[in-house]
């Protein structure tokens, strides 16, 4: 089996299950862990895969669905969209695109998480002072 033939298989089998340990990914395939270790671990340097904890799954090519958009828009474009308006992306500009897609996704994902955990810091005062509140009347009740 060739390497490219590991990929599709691959990435098949993470959209299928939502995400998969590489030793899963190997018994499934019935190869060694250390080779679709190295696989996965290329895999992930493109950006195809993205690793949770000890589980890969298949990246969200969001760039490559709105190429795919585009392409389908295209074809059913009006009489006035001449071939030379459609864009050919080199692809050393396209991994550009898609490694500052994922970098604006975690960055995304870094700002909502601060905000939750200011406001989980703002609940957390909150129930402190009840916390006081409560403490200083059963102080006086005694």
């Amino acid at each position: 089996m060739r390497r490219a033939k590991y990929d599709e298989k691959i990435i098949k089998m993470l959209e299928k299950s939502g995400g998969m340990k590489a030793s899963t990914v190997a018994a499934q395939l019935g190869v060694r862990p250390t080779t679709i270790y190295k696989v996965l671990t290329r895999m992930l340097e493109q950006g195809r895969v993205v690793k949770d904890g000890h589980f890969f799954k298949a990246h969200k090519d969001i760039i490559t669905k709105m190429i795919a958009g585009a392409s389908a828009i295209a074809t059913s474009a009006p009489e006035n969209v001449q071939q030379k308006d459609v864009v050919v992306v080199p692809k050393k500009v396209y991994e550009s695109l898609e490694t500052n897609a994922v970098k604006s996704t975690i960055q995304y994902e870094i700002e909502e998480v601060g905000k939750e955990i200011g406001q989980l810091t703002r609940e957390m005062h909150i129930l402190r002072e009840i916390q006081n509140r409560l403490i200083s009347i059963l102080e006086r009740a005694r």
